[in-house]
């Protein structure tokens, strides 16, 4: 977790504090570790690291919810995966009784529904520069499924009213081996301030 915690701040400080701002399209993105490689969101001005076995899927209800699915698993081929990371961008949060609120209220209320509702393994809330980061982990256990191990990263910006929504999951019989690929995809993502 704290090696986890130190790539968050790391990105924070790249966008913030270094001047290395959003990942545009005519910027160079810093070197991937080997068998990876970018993949950017252009709407949110945003980068994340893509095994590059992987497959990307995009799902836009909205342009105020963009959801891309990074998976092992071909979607093409299965309605589902097995091992893969959701991430999941709202420009505006809102609830029904209170209307907009702020995105740290909001993943700090996921995480009280979560320690309600799941046994956690682990949670951590922290401050990291503009960004309020929220982690929590629990195993899914689904009746005549395999249990998978899920791995949750709420990253709220309470500037921009905008909260990013970051899953990793996997059956927890190769959790040692997908968490290799997931941490690395964690530990860089780049976002803009303005995201």
């Amino acid at each position: 977790m704290k090696t986890l915690a130190f790539g968050l701040l790391l990105v924070c400080l790249l966008c913030c504090v270094c001047g290395a701002q959003e990942p545009q399209e005519s910027q160079e993105l810093p070197e991937p570790p080997k068998d990876f490689h970018w993949t950017r969101f252009e709407e949110i001005k945003g980068a994340i690291l893509m095994p590059d076995a992987w497959h990307l899927k995009k799902v836009s209800r909205n342009p105020d919810v963009i959801q891309w699915i990074i998976s092992k698993e071909s979607l093409e081929e299965h309605r589902m995966f097995e091992t893969g990371l959701t991430y999941r961008w709202m420009k505006e949060v809102r609830n029904k009784s209170q209307g907009k609120i702020p995105p740290s209220q909001c993943a700090l209320a996921m995480l009280d529904m979560a320690e309600n509702q799941l046994k956690l393994e682990s949670k951590n809330v922290s401050k990291q520069g503009m960004f309020d980061a929220v982690r929590y982990v629990y195993i899914d256990h689904k009746e005549g499924a395999k249990d998978v191990r899920v791995y949750n990263l709420l990253i709220a910006n309470d500037k921009t009213g905008c909260l990013h929504m970051v899953i990793f999951e996997a059956p927890v019989a190769e959790w040692d081996q997908a968490w290799k690929l997931g941490e690395t995809m964690l530990k860089r993502i780049l976002l803009s301030p303005d995201a």
